[in-house]
């Protein structure tokens, strides 16, 4: 709850300062911190939040994230067809990062497209184990954490970056277990 509570804060502080990109980031704490009090509902709706807040020049990246979480979050709730259709629009933004003409979208994708190929892994991951069908999530999970382990170099570039412990794929660890 406390940890909740300082996020909040911080979020406002962070929007009162006008950095966006710090507001996101503290969103996906916020939004990690309600799964955790088992808020679902309250954590699908900051995630939904955050994907048509990014949905503007200089933010676009973080829907990776922001798809990621909420289509984890619809899984949970047993809306997987609206979680397909998460990772559809992942796929679709993710071609269109690796193939722009845009500098900006060219930049973003040499220094952050790691971690948001992983992130749409992860989705694919999620779908996969929500249909039962773990041989395939099982490598879906691992090429997401592969994904991520490569990205880390990459975290010096990129401003508020998530703690490095974060980025491994700790969902991977947890599902490989519980299928042994």
């Amino acid at each position: 709850m406390e940890a909740l509570a300082d996020g909040e804060k911080a979020l406002a502080a962070a929007l009162a300062s006008g950095d966006g990109y710090f507001g996101q980031r503290i969103r996906q704490f916020i939004t990690l911190q309600k799964l955790a009090l088992g808020d679902i509902k309250g954590a699908l709706q900051i995630s939904q939040f955050m994907i048509k807040d990014a949905n503007r020049p200089g933010q676009k990246g973080y829907l990776f994230n922001a798809q990621r979480i909420a289509a984890h979050i619809l899984v949970q709730m047993g809306d997987i067809p609206q979680a397909e259709g998460y990772m559809r629009q992942s796929l679709a933004l993710l071609r269109e990062a690796r193939t722009s003409g845009m500098p900006g979208w060219r930049t973003g994708y040499t220094t952050k497209g790691r971690a948001w190929e992983g992130d749409v892994e992860a989705i694919r991951a999620t779908i996969f184990e929500a249909r039962g069908q773990f041989r395939e999530a099982e490598a879906a999970y691992t090429k997401s954490r592969e994904w991520r382990l490569a990205w880390i170099p990459d975290m010096k570039y990129m401003e508020h970056a998530p703690p490095k412990g974060r980025c491994a794929g700790v969902r991977t660890v947890t599902f490989l277990a519980s299928v042994v």
